[in-house]
């Protein structure tokens, strides 16, 4: 039996809105995954296939974010419940 949730999903996934509905959920979680201090040293974020581009104010926080990369991603992926986020970039 098919629900609606998954419905959605394909419909949004034949649409193309479905990378767009994931990239808000990230942005929207975004404070939540790395903290409020790292979140507001965030300027933009943006996406292509697969890789997520951060770019942030601070070097020491650039930094800092690159070394938790691994576990940044991790923690995106299993916020929005699918490995969606490959690799990060900060600038």
């Amino acid at each position: 039996m098919l629900t609606i949730g998954s419905a959605l999903d394909a419909f949004f996934k034949k649409s193309g809105y479905y990378a767009h509905i994931k990239e808000a959920e990230i942005r929207e979680q975004w404070g939540a995954i790395v903290g409020t201090m790292f979140a507001r040293a965030t300027t933009h974020i943006s996406f292509k296939n697969g890789t997520m581009f951060v770019t942030v104010n601070s070097a020491a926080i650039k930094h800092e974010l690159f070394v938790n990369r691994t576990t940044i991603i991790y923690r995106i992926n299993e916020k929005i419940k699918e490995p969606y986020i490959k690799e990060i970039k900060f600038r």
